[in-house]
């Protein structure tokens, strides 16, 4: 499955909101390196690709876990 995009992710920058440190991240979302914050992946500035997007997704699950 290829995945066909038009937008360009934006690299961001901020700081972080525990300590301080300078954060860079895709579009509005960060993981400081320092201390290991992280913020919420609904403060993002675009809206995630469903798992269906996603070039690795397995696709529908087939049984029921249980073989």
């Amino acid at each position: 499955m290829t995945v066909h995009t038009t937008e360009t992710p934006e690299i961001t920058t901020t700081e972080c909101r525990a300590c301080g440190a300078q954060v860079s991240g895709l579009n509005g979302r960060y993981a400081c390196g320092v201390c290991g914050w992280v913020n919420a992946w609904s403060e993002g500035h675009s809206a995630l690709p469903t798992a269906a997007q996603d070039p690795d997704y397995p696709g529908p699950a087939t049984g029921t876990g249980t073989d």
